[in-house]
């Protein structure tokens, strides 16, 4: 799937005015999963930079709330990974993230190649493209960066909560 260019644009520009995560935020997300004190302190699944934001900017929560179909009050996690050669991403699976989103925000780089349950992705080399996927069920895993940086934007949705 793709991303209009106006529509990637919007996403950037309000990203770029999206505060990162503070100290209670990330506290409020360490009592839904564990997961997210070993992203911060181990690196277990990638030496790549992680930057996490907040759920403040409205302008981006409609954005990524248009892309998903799932109200942004769902979301864990949102955060970027930007990889250098030759950083990867190991095979894992996001724990609690049963909706993955991965928005790819840069376009310049070699390598990098997605792989969900073992299969190559072949869509996700361009700005804008984008996939969605169940992270908690589905392996993944990104091969080395070889030339350039590769910039990603990852939403992690919870279970869909159901009325009784």
């Amino acid at each position: 799937m793709k991303l209009t260019k106006n529509k990637l644009e919007e996403l950037i520009y309000e990203l770029s005015k999206t505060p990162f995560v503070n100290e209670k935020e990330w506290n409020d997300r360490l009592r839904v999963t564990d997961a997210f004190r070993k992203i911060k302190e181990n690196k277990e699944y990638t030496t790549a930079l992680m930057t996490h934001y907040s759920f403040r900017n409205k302008n981006l929560n409609k954005i990524i709330s248009e892309i998903t179909k799932r109200d942004i009050s769902e979301a864990l996690s949102l955060h970027t990974i930007e990889a250098y050669p030759p950083e990867s991403t190991r095979e894992h699976m996001d724990a609690f993230s049963h909706l993955t989103l991965n928005i790819l925000l840069e376009d310049d780089f070699e390598g990098g190649y997605i792989y969900i349950n073992g299969e190559k992705i072949n869509g996700l080399r361009e700005r804008g493209d984008y996939l969605m996927y169940n992270g908690s069920k589905e392996p993944h895993s990104v091969t080395p960066v070889i030339k350039g940086k590769r910039k990603s934007l990852i939403v992690w949705y919870g279970r869909k909560r159901e009325l009784i």
